[in-house]
């Protein structure tokens, strides 16, 4: 199972154009796939043993129907589902079967263990060996798997493992004659606890919070992530990792020190949001703020599952519950939440709500409720004094406050149940007050978060895109300096040697931004812009003024590069790239297939021009192998700011010097672009050319 769900994963890429959304969603479809299989094995589990294996090892052979799994891409609808449901009908149609069986599977085996064993003999410790085995799997993928075997021989090998498996079950048949007779004659298995609907409920509750926080924390880490698989993996893997933990333990006691760490890791996130409260994502040095709570509290609440976990007569019916509980988290973050939050609270809000199902610590320990009421004032009043200083240059008066809420939250979180209800108080604050540090505007939807904030000083004020975590685009609103585009798209920088090459007339731009790039008008020049966003589009027309001031383009709203290959007719002269959201890399718009594609769009003098960076790869690397194989120049120049005034507003808005790389087939384009000051990229190594069946991202990793 866990070796599907990543390759599933990065089968999704190209489909949903390279969004980490997809690999979400895929997180939601198999929790919910899992509760269908858990499901099928609580109503098997009240039929006579041989009769439950049958009718699983039957599902199985269904199975194998789907096989190898395959995901069409024209099941897709881009165009009238939202996006994130037409991902999770295209996976309910392709792979259901397969993967409910394979769910079904682990219950029944652990009933017909113990079934044949003596009383008292608990089959829960299979439990934990499977999810050991799921982490096995789940992490040979990234390290292993994907690094040496494409996607379509790792699909075909996948169902020759499925079929080794059905043959395995077919082997566990032989066993039966060794289970115990009563058994095998029960037509229903005897009732020998009873349980209530309030443990149903806490069962369903325990498994939630940490499913949802998983998601959650999914989102943040892939927002500015380009290590798929990798990165993406790595929450599932640390969610496996607690059920390991919680039932291969031997003794039902909560660990000593979790029960203060879990408190106090949220009080840390807590103070995050109180001092970044419109900030999305977490660059990878301050990863393991979302991570530790998102840990803390999965183990917390698997080890309370495990606690109460019944004996092996409800054994499929507890299991039951729990997949309810984590597709219950699965559906909140994916479907409700984005309806809900503007910006992805949901995390910080399902964290805070697992302060309620803290065991308590000692209660002569807990500061008093005047107490708790003191620092809470204290901390309300030090967000105040933060929130009004923080952009104004008082770095005493920010220190200070930012330590009055830190050391607050942490004497409160002695009270798990105080810490949520103050770490409430405290956000509806932050919130609430109107300040310099509010966005224009917030939009999210399936393709990610974006954000408008002004930025302001004596001279000018500048308005900038925030696509996830990092600078998009900019523009300069205060004073007005007509139609000039700035930040990376300045006349200054290595953009306007590509637009300023003779006979440049029809333009393609990839990843429309604010728009900038439209200011580079000349007679008988044509913009076309192909957005995937259409968030993007209404802040490019609604919040700055490039298209108002230089010209409609027109608008193709998708994947750039299915919109590309269904434009047959069109032939461009330069195709111009922003696609770098945040730190991630779209890999599937550097494939030797999506470069063919560009090239049927290329006229023969013409060029193809990324605006390209990543702190974590080497991209002279994929843009090497895609020359080679095509017989092309490619080039590059870095922008940097010319003048004070954008070295000014470079720094006012955390601005990066990202070069431009340009491939083309022209010697007079290779000439022109030398004379301004690009250079050849350097050789590549030998690793193999990125294709739409293989990637090896790790062969690009920028190493120290």
């Amino acid at each position: 199972m866990f070796e599907l769900e990543p390759m599933v994963g990065k089968m999704l890429l190209r489909m949903v154009g390279g969004m980490p959304s997809g690999w979400v969603v895929a997180l939601a479809f198999f929790q919910f796939a899992l509760l269908l299989g858990y499901g099928l094995a609580c109503v098997l589990g009240r039929l006579p043993m041989w009769l439950h294996l049958l009718a699983v090892g039957l599902l199985l052979l269904a199975g194998l129907v789907m096989l190898p799994p395959f995901i069409p891409e024209t099941i897709i609808d881009h165009d009238g589902w939202p996006e994130s449901v037409s991902i999770f009908l295209a996976l309910a149609y392709s792979l259901t079967i397969p993967f409910v069986a394979l769910a079904a599977l682990s219950p029944t085996l652990q009933r017909l263990f113990g079934a044949g064993q003596p009383k008292g003999h608990s089959p829960y410790f299979l439990f934990a060996a499977s999810n050991l085995g799921s982490l096995v799997g789940l992490l040979a993928y990234p390290l292993w798997i994907e690094r040496v075997i494409g996607l379509s021989q790792q699909a075909f090998m996948w169902r020759s493992a499925y079929i080794a498996l059905v043959i395995m079950v077919c082997l566990c048949c032989a066993l039966l004659p060794r289970v115990a007779a009563s058994a095998l004659r029960a037509h229903f298995a005897p009732v020998l606890q009873d349980i209530t609907w309030r443990q149903r409920i806490l069962w369903m509750l325990l498994a939630f919070v940490p499913s949802s926080l998983m998601i959650g924390v999914t989102s943040y880490v892939t927002l500015d992530s380009s290590l798929f698989p990798l990165v993406a993996i790595m929450p599932l893997a640390l969610y496996l990792l607690t059920f390991i933990i919680a039932f291969a333990r031997r003794s039902s006691l909560l660990p000593v020190w979790l029960l203060y760490a879990h408190p106090l890791s949220i009080a840390l996130l807590v103070f995050l949001l109180v001092v970044q409260p419109f900030e999305v994502g977490v660059g990878y040095g301050y990863a393991f703020i979302p991570i530790l709570p998102f840990f803390l509290t999965a183990l917390l609440c698997h080890f309370q599952l495990a606690k109460t976990r019944p004996t092996t007569d409800q054994l499929t019916a507890y299991y039951f519950w729990i997949a309810c509980g984590g597709a219950m988290g699965g559906v909140f973050n994916i479907f409700v939440a984005p309806l809900v939050f503007a910006l992805p609270l949901e995390f910080v809000l399902v964290a805070l709500a697992s302060c309620f199902m803290h065991p308590g610590l000692d209660l002569r320990r807990h500061p008093s409720k005047k107490f708790i009421a003191c620092l809470l004032i204290l901390a309300a009043v030090s967000i105040i004094i933060l929130r009004l200083f923080v952009h104004k240059g008082h770095t005493g008066c920010v220190l200070f406050s930012s330590l009055a809420v830190c050391g607050s939250l942490i004497c409160i979180s002695r009270s798990p149940r105080g810490l949520a209800a103050a770490a409430l108080v405290l956000l509806a604050i932050v919130f609430g007050m109107r300040d310099d540090a509010r966005p224009v505007t917030v939009e999210r939807n399936f393709f990610g978060i974006a954000r408008v904030f002004d930025y302001s000083d004596a001279r000018s004020t500048t308005r900038v895109l925030y696509n996830g975590s990092q600078v998009h685009s900019l523009e300069i609103i205060r004073p007005n300096y007509e139609r000039a585009p700035a930040g990376f798209f300045s006349p200054n920088g290595a953009l306007s040697d590509i637009m300023n090459l003779p006979s440049m007339n029809e333009i393609g731009i990839i990843g429309l931004g604010a728009g900038g790039i439209l200011c580079y008008t000349a007679p008988n020049r044509e913009f076309t812009a192909y957005e995937i966003n259409p968030v993007v589009v209404k802040i490019a027309r609604e919040q700055f003024d490039y298209i108002r001031n230089c010209g409609e383009p027109t608008m193709r709203v998708g994947d750039a590069r299915r919109l590309l290959d269904e434009d047959k007719e069109k032939k461009y002269d330069i195709l111009a790239f922003d696609v770098f959201s945040s730190d991630s890399l779209p890999v599937h718009l550097l494939t030797k297939e999506a470069f063919q594609i560009y090239l049927n769009r290329l006229t023969p003098e013409g060029v193809i021009a990324f605006h390209s960076y990543s702190h974590y790869y080497d991209l002279n690397q994929p843009f090497g192998h895609l020359a080679q194989v095509f017989d092309l120049h490619v080039l590059a120049k870095a922008y940097v700011p010319a003048t004070p005034k954008e070295q000014v507003l470079w720094g006012n808005v955390r601005w990066r010097p990202l070069p431009w790389t340009v491939f083309t087939r022209s010697e007079a384009v290779v000439t022109n672009l030398k004379a301004h000051g690009w250079q050849d990229l350097p050789r590549p190594n030998d690793a193999p050319v990125w294709t739409d069946d293989f990637t090896d991202s790790f062969s690009a990793i920028k190493y120290p």
